[in-house]
């Protein structure tokens, strides 16, 4: 199956690759690597990932430490998003004062 990476995680994958190049040429070349892999993996089995909630239709591929998150439609798998697994979930809502209620309670 096709797959297409959104500008936004084109551009993190980017990033992180400098990022870690100023460290490590290598190290960078082996994370390209890894995550290469694994959407092609992605393209090739599109449901290997799990559901995501709370946003419907959206999946999650770990490929440790970074997190996919992509959506699948009929002719294509959809990336959405590629991060750190420590960084925050930008497509979760938190609210102002940290404590996670339901509710904004």
């Amino acid at each position: 199956m096709k797959v297409i990476i959104s500008k936004d995680a084109a551009d993190y994958l980017r990033r992180e690759r400098a990022h870690i190049a100023e460290h490590d040429p290598r190290a960078a070349e082996g994370v390209m690597r890894q995550i290469q892999a694994a959407i092609r993996t992605l393209g090739a089995y599109p449901n290997a990932g799990v559901a995501a909630l709370p946003l419907a239709g959206r999946r999650r591929f770990v490929v440790a430490p970074y997190v996919i998150d992509y959506s699948i439609t009929e002719h294509a798998v959809h990336i959405v998003v590629v991060r750190h697994g420590r960084q925050n979930d930008t497509s979760m809502e938190i609210d102002g004062d940290d404590d996670f209620e339901a509710g904004g309670e």
